[in-house]
């Protein structure tokens, strides 16, 4: 899991190393709902809108999203803090992960990614 990065609204903006093609590059979903589903916050970043929808996962594809907005999390200064982000979001995909994986251990990481 890599968070996409927070570039804002702009095609191709994933940064690295979440524009890898082997990783798992996650965007950032607000509390608002548009089309049915929760929106892509304004902050995260975009992949290639030429390949997106595709289904095929390559360099610069937001393969996920998760929640990333005014999440309350632990401070450097050992209090909490309430931030946004897509380094907010990356955890519940990698807790999902874990999940999956823990539930059949003999799964590959080729196939807890395609349950993702």
């Amino acid at each position: 899991m890599a968070a996409a990065r927070n570039s804002g609204y702009n095609a191709n903006t994933i940064g690295y190393p979440g524009a890898l093609k082997n990783a798992v590059a996650v965007a950032a979903l607000e509390n608002v709902q548009q089309n049915g589903t929760y929106r892509v916050a304004n902050y995260s970043s975009r992949c290639n809108p030429g390949t997106d929808g595709d289904f095929v996962i390559q360099e610069k594809d937001v393969e996920v999203s998760a929640p990333g907005t005014n999440i309350e999390s632990t401070w450097y200064d050992g209090n909490y803090n309430t931030i946004s982000g897509t380094s907010m979001a990356t955890p519940h995909v990698a807790g999902l992960a874990a999940k999956i994986w823990s539930t059949n251990r003999s799964l590959s990481n080729a196939q807890v990614r395609a349950e993702l």
